[in-house]
């Protein structure tokens, strides 16, 4: 019967032609901020050397495809995107897709370390407040995850860099791991990048962890106010227990 693999595929096919068409528009929109921006790249590129004469600024805007009509630039751009080619960067004059790569792991062990820890001690957070809801602690938690959630990420920022870089100079504000470390042992290399990761972790964390501590105490009361629970405690069964 192919209606179950029919009903399958046309979602499938239908999601997959909004996420094309989404791409699209966001490399539409993209192009044109940047084109519709003032100030000429090639003047950019030869200010950058030092300056440039009209022969000079003639090659340059060859070389980037910027004396080309803006519906070529444009179709040109799509096609390179499509394949992976996001093109050359005027600034460092490589790549654009290598300077991705180059900081795509950095941005993953970044990410994923401020989510498991958010997640772990808003978890944690949110389950003693869900104990004693009426209690300080709780209020304490709730008060703190309000807090946490509605301040800006770049302000929280600057208030550690400057509280534990300049206040209190205990943690780095600045690079991955020690330049004194550098080729030293695994063991070493590790715990500098860990040192290093510790405030960009805390300032992306402080939201998750705002999101999991109140995502974690409704559930909990939700969860301690259901019948079973209520049973459980009636038969005598320890609070640990329950």
């Amino acid at each position: 019967d192919p209606a179950p693999v029919t009903r399958f595929l046309l979602p499938l096919l239908r999601r997959l032609a909004l996420a094309f068409g989404l791409v699209l528009a966001v490399l539409a929109v993209n192009f044109t901020l940047i084109h519709a921006a003032p100030g000429d790249p090639a003047l950019v590129i030869a200010g950058e050397m030092g300056g440039a004469d009209e022969a000079a600024m003639a090659s340059i805007r060859k070389t980037y495809g910027l004396d080309k009509p803006l519906l070529e630039q444009f179709t040109t751009y799509i096609g390179k995107s499509v394949q992976g080619d996001l093109g050359q960067s005027y600034t460092y004059n490589r790549p654009v897709a290598d300077l991705i790569l180059d900081r795509l792991g950095p941005t993953v062990l970044l990410v994923l370390t401020a989510l498991l820890s958010a997640i772990v001690l808003g978890t944690l957070l949110g389950v003693l407040a869900s104990r004693k809801p009426d209690s300080i602690g709780s209020g304490a938690v709730t008060v703190l995850s309000l807090v946490g959630y509605s301040m800006p990420v770049f302000w929280t920022g600057i208030l550690l860099v400057i509280l534990f870089g300049k206040v209190w100079p205990i943690m780095p504000i600045a690079g991955m791991r020690d330049v004194r470390a550098i080729g030293g042992g695994a063991i070493e290399n590790a715990i500098g990048v860990a040192h290093h990761l510790v405030l960009p972790a805390l300032t992306l964390g402080i939201i998750y962890l705002a999101q999991y501590s109140r995502l974690a105490r409704a559930s909990m009361l939700e969860v301690l106010s259901a019948d079973y629970i209520r049973t459980a405690r009636a038969k005598g069964v320890s609070e640990r227990g329950v």
